[in-house]
């Protein structure tokens, strides 16, 4: 039959899809080794990994890592009720057709995924000029073994998390505390560096570096 409403019926298809792949991954994270981190996504300048579509579709802002981490929390009906609304400006009818649901039961959907994801993603971005120069003293710092210079940029409530996906080195728990987090950096750099070469790329709309070993990416920095 004739399709009456093309957008719609491509965001039932693409929302069923979805749903689809956050059990999926839900279920492969079950044995995953370590912390999973979502897949960083460029946002500007030179490409990690090929052309990504949904950094064309949405906002850096959207495809922050702390909006990533967030959305994590949520059902994947939940997930699917905020991005279609919040995001792509879709309205509860073509939601609820999507999801198969009622309007109310979609409302209160995207009601509790605002509540979520307002209580955890920051409400102010940095200035990306600051932001970009404090990653270049942290790398600066790394590279050069400065142990005090890297404290001096590490807020004393740093966090590491890192995430190796079984195929690479990474600690499987998250690193608390400037001192602990310092002293791995540097053994990382002193172990790892000669052959690496950083560069900078922006991956959800922040600053990053990139480190690649024959000219092939292995390892991507965040500082937030």
């Amino acid at each position: 039959r004739a399709v009456a409403n093309p957008r719609a019926y491509l965001a039932r298809i693409a929302a069923r899809l979805a749903l689809n792949a956050v059990r999926s991954a839900a279920r492969r994270r079950e044995d995953y080794p370590g912390e999973w981190l979502p897949e960083p996504l460029p946002t500007g300048g030179e490409p990690v990994a090929g052309t990504d579509p949904e950094a064309a579709a949405l906002t850096s802002a959207e495809v922050s890592t702390a909006m990533l981490v967030v959305l994590q929390t949520l059902s994947g009906p939940e997930r699917a009720a905020f991005i279609l609304h919040d995001v792509f400006g879709f309205g509860y009818p073509e939601i609820a057709g999507a999801l198969e649901s009622g309007q109310p039961a979609v409302r209160q959907l995207v009601h509790r995924a605002r509540g979520r994801v307002g209580a955890g993603v920051p409400r102010s971005t940095p200035d990306p000029a600051e932001h970009r120069a404090a990653v270049e003293r942290f790398l600066e710092a790394t590279l050069t073994g400065r142990l005090q210079s890297l404290l001096d940029v590490l807020a004393p409530s740093v966090v590491l998390h890192s995430d190796g996906g079984g195929k690479a080195s990474a600690a499987v728990r998250p690193v608390f505390g400037p001192e602990k987090v310092a002293r791995l950096m540097l053994g990382l750099a002193s172990k790892y560096a000669a052959g690496a070469v950083p560069g900078f790329v922006e991956l959800n709309g922040l600053p990053a570096v990139a480190f690649r070993e024959d000219g092939v990416i292995t390892t991507v920095f965040q500082v937030s």
